[in-house]
């Protein structure tokens, strides 16, 4: 993810802010990637406990991202 992250970057599919909110995932999350329909329609954040996932859901929250949710797949029918 951080790898695909750094080519959307450098095909300028990235914003400033998103790169803020990837870079708050940064320290919680396994990886963290924009995805949608260039610049940034969502952005995806991997974490393997979910009181990580609370912390990088806070800091976006506080930081003015308008929606963010935290899907456990554990609980999720594939």
């Amino acid at each position: 993810m951080k790898q695909a992250q750094k080519h959307l970057q450098k095909l300028d599919l990235s914003t400033k802010k998103i790169d803020q909110w990837l870079e708050m995932a940064k320290q919680h999350a396994l990886g963290a990637k924009i995805s949608g329909a260039g610049r940034g329609g969502a952005i995806i954040a991997l974490c393997n406990d979910k009181n990580k996932a609370r912390k990088i859901q806070t800091l976006w929250q506080e930081s003015n991202l308008k929606e963010c949710y935290i899907i456990d797949l554990k609980a999720v029918s594939l």
